[in-house]
């Protein structure tokens, strides 16, 4: 197992958030991993996994990179709500483009970002106090994130065709998150499950069992399942309940 070093030397956070081996690296996105899953090791790398002796590849950071985006993003819309995979994408195909296409950091901005912190004897920083630097940075960009969504459905300012095209993408955006929101669920009390249950146990438990299994506890699950010919699932190609005989 390699070993960790609290301590940051400039040059080794720009090799990681620049790799030569990548023309146009994703540094923003870089940099907030290495804040959230830093330190770095001997070999610049970082590690997670059991004992941490699993060291990320470049496509593992690019897909950490861009979930850390996505989360932010989605937060500006629908804060901490719960969405499914789909509903998420949903939500971010929508959002403002000037969002999801900001600008990565360049090296001069990168190294400002720290040029405030002490420095110690062998010119190294404090991984504590990057880490923290890089989690205010990315609350700032939220905040920043957050106001340029709310500029971009100002009514009082004439505006250009892209201009317009890119609010009124950034209402829909706002329209689909209050929707998966607000949705209420369905919900259904004591007294009106247990006769939706008795009606279907008596409609369609002789379908599903035998006499001498007619109480098996099981019998209540499993008639709740059928599927007739009217409901959701058939609809999306499951077959329907058809009894034999």
């Amino acid at each position: 197992r390699r070993v960790k070093s609290t301590k940051v030397h400039i040059d080794d956070l720009l090799s990681f958030c620049f790799p030569r081996s990548e023309q146009h690296p994703a540094s923003t996105g870089r940099l907030l991993v290495y804040g959230e899953f830093g330190p770095l090791d001997e070999r610049g790398e970082i590690h997670c996994g059991l004992k941490g002796e699993h060291s990320l590849n470049k496509n593992e950071i690019e897909t950490m990179a861009r979930y850390i985006d996505a989360s932010d993003l989605l937060y500006i819309y629908v804060g901490n709500s719960i969405l499914s995979d789909e509903e998420e994408v949903e939500v971010i195909k929508q959002a403002d483009p000037r969002l999801r296409g900001e600008k990565q950091l360049s090296r001069d901005q990168v190294v400002a970002l720290f040029e405030d912190l002490d420095v110690d004897e062998d010119g190294c920083l404090s991984f504590h106090e990057v880490q923290q630097t890089t989690f205010r940075f990315r609350e700032e960009r939220i905040q920043r994130w957050k106001r340029m969504a709310a500029n971009s459905v100002h009514k009082n300012v004439k505006l250009s065709k892209k201009e317009l095209e890119e609010r009124a993408r950034h209402e829909r955006a706002l329209k689909i998150a209050s929707h998966l929101v607000q949705q209420p669920e369905p919900k259904i009390d004591a007294n009106d499950s247990f006769l939706q249950t008795s009606k279907l146990l008596h409609r369609h438990s002789f379908k599903i069992c035998l006499m001498e299994e007619k109480n098996a506890p099981s019998l209540v699950q499993n008639v709740r399942i059928l599927r007739n010919e009217a409901s959701a699932a058939v609809k999306y190609g499951a077959v329907p309940w058809k009894n034999i005989g």
